[in-house]
């Protein structure tokens, strides 16, 4: 694992006593434990912190970006409308599958599918997703676009089969 200079992308999770540490690929944690963090708290909120120890080096880590998911949201990556953990062109002609072919598969994450973030699922979206990968200086997938997170945008749709952890 190593990266020097270079660039870290970092996950922590928490959810129902089990702690995950996801570094690089977002997908595979480095570390899950079991902790019962409830035994520890006198109230039902907590600060959360970090500290990196690396055997008696001093390193400043600078953190770019930062958010956090309440427990209950849904993670996924929008764009990824085949479910395949990346956004290309075969999203853009599984949508249009989707959208108008009688019997292909149904998008099961409308999230992920709402490529342009209007708040549903329809051909503007596969219009955005090509101009995003193919047309230079066109705007990019809104977030969580590059990595798994939640809908910044409250709307009424929701991913149904979510591929993010």
């Amino acid at each position: 694992m190593t990266n020097v200079g270079g660039l870290r992308t970092m996950r922590v999770t928490y959810d129902s006593g089990i702690f995950e540490i996801y570094i690089d690929d977002l997908t595979v944690p480095r570390m899950s434990v079991f902790i019962d963090i409830t035994r520890y708290l006198a109230s039902d909120s907590a600060w959360i912190g970090f500290i990196g120890a690396t055997g008696g080096v001093t390193q400043v880590n600078d953190v770019l970006s930062w958010s956090f998911t309440n427990g209950g949201t849904t993670q996924f990556l929008r764009g990824d409308t085949n479910l395949d953990s990346s956004v290309n062109l075969p999203d853009a002609i599984y949508a249009l599958g989707a959208l108008f072919v009688p019997g292909s598969p149904a998008v099961t994450c409308l999230d992920g599918a709402d490529i342009n973030d209007d708040g549903g699922f329809n051909l503007p979206d596969v219009i955005f997703l090509l101009s995003a990968l193919f047309v230079p200086g066109s705007s990019g997938v809104p977030e969580p676009a590059g990595s798994c997170g939640s809908d910044p945008t409250d709307d009424s749709i929701d991913c149904e089969t979510p591929i993010c952890p």
